[in-house]
């Protein structure tokens, strides 16, 4: 899919994002950037604990309005947020917009952490 792209190369990594958007609110004079040091210290730990990550090319919308099952394909439809991202961001998302219960969605994480 990335072959097919053409224009600057867009990548989705989380925390570096966080970075960049508590800039723009600062720049903004947002009303929350009293609470950006508190915000960017909880970024700051998460990345610490996920560690290195696979940067790889996704869709980073996999709403499950995004899939048509037309009886014989499931296709995966709306590709305006593809880009290069980290491969873990790519399964929590999907866990936290599938509308999953806390077990199927603790499970669902598990399984892809481990490789099952």
């Amino acid at each position: 899919m990335p072959r097919h792209f053409r224009g600057p190369a867009l990548i989705f990594l989380g925390v570096p994002d966080l970075r960049d958007y508590a800039q723009t609110l600062t720049d903004s004079g947002s009303r929350m950037v009293p609470e950006l040091p508190r915000l960017l210290g909880v970024g700051a730990e998460l990345e610490a604990m996920v560690g290195p990550v696979d940067v790889v090319f996704g869709h980073n919308d996999l709403l499950p309005a995004n899939f048509i099952d037309d009886g014989k394909r499931l296709w995966l439809i709306d590709w305006d947020y593809a880009a290069s991202t980290a491969r873990c961001s790519i399964w929590a998302t999907s866990a936290r917009t599938t509308m999953l219960s806390r077990r199927d969605e603790k499970w669902l994480l598990e399984a892809i952490s481990s490789g099952r």
